[in-house]
């Protein structure tokens, strides 16, 4: 229905507009593969306003440029300036289109990417690897290496700083076989800084395992990055996490999603082995991991780590793990209690909060909004009858408005 909404409102806008696709905005990111062939070739200016394309979308838009029709002309022709000048357009490039682009071009439009690749979020590294390997199937349009064919040089810190590794080593099999145990120990965190797709991440899993039969120490395994992700966790469970630092690299969200099991796994490994709970590791632990923490974990959290942690979210934790968190956020602010900071700083945790708390903070005249109101132990509440009355009627912008 919203699809074909979107469509009806297309087609009025294209019959109304006095300059062609001037008035589009975001609903050309709708558009149909056979509307985007269809229009004029300057459509895909305003496809670089769409956050992602369909795979449709995409073949449409290699269709158009094939057509020689466009601003950058034939892709025969295109240079590193015309590569760079399709903006967001570069990412629906398909190994077909690429083939055509002149060697040395699109070698140097993929080095401009993989300088850039280890700051990009997970979303645009995910892009930017769809489009390395595009490039790279057009580097090397050709049968299977046979035995007799010249292999790549060993990687080394040379070869690190000069090459992309999924475009010059060309298949995960020969990846494999140039990886040496010594950059692996001096240099993995070079290597993966390198665009890597799953199948070489695989491969470096793999070698890894052979250079640390007995398992990873704690200072590699914190540069293990998108690679940790794929570790089970029975194999989590044996890590050597024995640093915050490392715990908290590990938990980097630009490095990808844990499962939730993978996570409860990494953070028990960590305290199994003594680690403590900081405030920097909260905060990476975050939502609903944190209140996946058991009991006992959540009782050896240290105040100065809720102290040093900004706002946690624990809204859907248990009401006895909320009942920690409260009085773990006192110890921890203590020094501001009777305060107006007071409220604010203990505002995330007042869902554990007991009665006789509730009511000192309403008889010191606290003008509580109304999702900190509605997050409070209803229990009690009941008790503290006198608190939900002053909230509701005694401060004008408190409980009673939004």
């Amino acid at each position: 229905m919203q699809a074909a909404l979107a469509a009806l409102l297309l087609s009025a806008v294209l019959a109304a507009a006095t300059e062609p696709y001037a008035d589009l905005g975001v609903l050309v990111c709708t558009m149909e593969p056979g509307t985007i062939t269809a229009l004029h070739p300057s459509i895909l200016e305003h496809l670089k306003l769409c956050p992602m394309l369909t795979g449709a979308q995409r073949d449409a838009v290699n269709a158009v440029l094939l057509k020689s029709s466009t601003v950058y002309g034939h892709p025969s022709g295109w240079d590193l300036e015309t590569l760079q000048h399709l903006g967001p357009l570069a990412l629906a490039l398909n190994q077909t289109t690429l083939s055509l682009v002149d060697k040395a071009a699109r070698e140097a439009f993929a080095r401009s990417i993989a300088a850039t690749y280890s700051t990009q979020g997970w979303e645009q590294r995910q892009q930017s690897l769809t489009l390395l390997t595009a490039m790279a199937a057009a580097s090397h349009p050709r049968p299977k290496r046979s035995a007799d064919q010249e292999m790549p040089e060993p990687i080394t810190t040379r070869v690190l700083s000069e090459s992309i590794l999924v475009i010059d080593y060309d298949s995960p099999e020969q990846f494999y076989l140039c990886l040496s145990d010594s950059v692996l120990q001096t240099d993995l965190e070079h290597v993966l800084e390198q665009p890597l797709t799953t199948e070489y991440l695989w491969v470096l899993k793999k070698r890894l395992q052979e250079v640390y039969p007995t398992g990873m120490p704690d200072a590699q395994l914190r540069r293990l990055g998108p690679l940790s992700r794929l570790y089970t966790v029975q194999e989590l469970s044996q890590w050597q996490v024995t640093s915050a630092d490392t715990l908290c690299a590990l938990l980097n969200p630009s490095d990808g999603k844990w499962s939730s099991a993978q996570k409860q796994q990494l953070i028990a490994r960590f305290l199994e082995l003594g680690g403590n709970l900081t405030g920097p590791l909260l905060q990476q632990i975050g939502g609903i991991f944190l209140c996946d923490l058991n009991e006992e974990q959540i009782e050896k959290i240290p105040p100065e780590a809720i102290g040093s942690a900004g706002e946690l979210d624990i809204s859907s934790c248990s009401q006895n793990k909320k009942d920690q968190f409260y009085s773990k956020a006192q110890q921890a602010f203590a020094s501001q209690a009777g305060t107006k900071v007071y409220y604010f700083q203990m505002r995330p945790y007042l869902g554990g909060a007991p009665a006789e708390d509730l009511k000192d903070l309403a008889e010191n005249g606290v003008d509580m909004d109304i999702d900190t109101f509605l997050a409070l132990n209803p229990n009690e509440l009941q008790v503290c009858s006198c608190c939900a009355v002053c909230w509701c009627y005694s401060h004008g912008g408190g409980v009673g408005t939004r």
